[in-house]
């Protein structure tokens, strides 16, 4: 099975799914506004085009992206997305599943990461910093209802 290629942009601690217990437990200690989920969008031909050597300094950067982010104890946590999601949508007669939410797209989501900061602007602040951007596609900034 070959790596879906969103999943080679997280994290290796992500991907291996170790975490830093001391940044999370920094986390805890300090009151944070909001969590933002940001959702990565890109063309799976654009990342599969990249030469290896290309590729692999991306995955450094991002593996960099993401440790900082850790140690500050602003990321929550971050994953690549395999295959295309299912759609599960009502009907007047019930329930459809299709594949995907876009058929005709050519950005997909393909991977995510959380962070929980102080507030917009420190979240835009680390939107705009995502290594992959470079390469066209685009983030999502979602802010995250808290209970």
């Amino acid at each position: 099975m070959t790596t879906p290629f969103f999943m080679a942009l997280t994290s290796a601690d992500d991907r291996a799914g170790r975490r830093s217990g001391n940044a999370r437990g920094e986390a805890a200690l300090r009151s944070r506004a909001v969590k933002y989920l940001m959702l990565i969008y890109g063309n799976e031909d654009v990342w599969n085009s990249l030469p290896p050597e290309e590729l692999s300094g991306l995955i450094d950067q991002v593996d960099a992206f993401n440790q900082a982010l850790r140690e500050s104890g602003e990321l929550v946590g971050a994953e690549g997305l395999i295959s295309r999601p299912r759609s599960v949508r009502p009907t007047g007669t019930g329930v459809v599943v299709t594949d995907g939410p876009y058929l005709e797209a050519k950005e997909f989501v393909g991977s995510y990461f959380m962070v929980d900061v102080e507030d917009e602007r420190r979240a835009m602040e680390i939107a705009r910093s995502y290594p992959g951007l470079r390469f066209g596609g685009g983030l999502e900034v979602w802010p995250v209802m808290r209970r």
